[in-house]
């Protein structure tokens, strides 16, 4: 392309709907200042990390290995988009994640990766059952919830917020802090059992998925705004939350059991979409003005996907 002003252009095949942005186009290098750096946990020995090139870099794959502590780092990175992934010497990987970069720096993305476990036996269906007061059977799924999970699931929304459980108990590290925990996984989210802190409400914790899900991607702050009943802001995280995203949110258990809203408003797959600490909001038109003109994205399927427990 000529170097200097441009406006680029894209059409919906299906829509015909247009959308357009100016660009500036300028002389670059295939080398940069960024960087990707983390630690590998769950078997860092014999790991491969990889990191691939996608969109608007002009370089060949590169790998590395972790050192003794399973710490990694990819260097001088161009700007553009990559997908970062490992796999362990058993052949069991993690990822891919996309990772974006402005070139700069300043732009440094720490992206820790666990080495997924063998798929557990956990998320075998198992046995009917006869349902009591401690454990509910769901023939749907074929998997039971029960105990502090289940007084948890029933008590901030059940069924309509997190979905069906997808798997029994299970031991697993977590991504967040490398410590192993009891888990549950369901439709939308991942229950974490904390016995240090049993007898309060932060016994059961749900898992970062928003975070998780959104690893090396770049949100710009937005300008704060003024506090109104269809608006807010939180400088915790430099967004806002507003309209029918800020009334959900507000309605089924808000900071509690969805965190800070950590991007804006996006466009992903045809959908308007807001993604938080735990879980990704998305607008469903054609169901407006009903209880469903707002869902909540599979996070707990889409990352048991990513890890090769549950078929893609």
């Amino acid at each position: 392309m000529p170097l200097g002003a441009a406006l680029l252009v894209a059409t919906g095949t299906s829509s015909q709907k247009n959308a357009s942005v100016d660009i500036t186009v300028v002389l670059g290098s295939s080398l940069g200042q960024s960087a990707i750096t983390g630690v590998v946990r769950g078997g860092a020995e014999g790991t491969v990390v990889h990191l691939q090139p996608s969109l608007g870099v002009n370089s060949p794959e590169a790998t590395t290995q972790p050192d003794a502590n399973g710490q990694y780092t990819f260097a001088n990175l161009a700007s553009g988009f990559y997908t970062l992934s490992a796999t362990s010497s058993s052949g069991r990987s993690v990822g891919p994640y996309n990772v974006q970069l402005d070139g700069t720096a300043n732009d440094i993305k720490k992206i820790d990766l666990v080495i997924p476990q063998k798929r557990p036996l956990a998320f075998d269906r198992v046995p009917s059952l006869v349902n009591t007061d401690q454990v509910v059977y769901f023939p749907e799924v074929g998997h039971t919830l029960k105990g502090p999970f289940l007084r948890f699931w029933q008590a901030n929304g059940g069924l309509a917020i997190f979905g069906y459980p997808i798997s029994e108990e299970f031991q697993d590290i977590s991504a967040t802090d490398g410590k192993t925990y009891t888990v549950q996984y369901f439709e939308r989210n991942r229950f974490e059992e904390h016995p240090e802190f049993a007898g309060t409400a932060n016994e059961v914790l749900m898992g970062l998925l928003g975070v998780e899900m959104t690893k090396g991607r770049t949100f710009a702050p937005e300008v704060p705004v003024a506090i109104t009943p269809n608006q807010t802001y939180f400088p915790e995280t430099q967004h806002t939350l507003k309209g029918s995203f800020l009334k959900y949110w507000q309605e089924h258990g808000g900071l509690a059991v969805f965190g800070y809203p950590i991007s804006p408003e996006l466009l992903e797959n045809g959908y308007l979409v807001q993604y938080f600490e735990r879980n990704r909001f998305e607008e469903h038109l054609e169901f407006q003005g009903t209880p469903n003109e707002v869902l909540l994205g599979l996070l707990g399927i889409e990352t048991a996907k990513m890890d090769g427990w549950v078929a893609p």
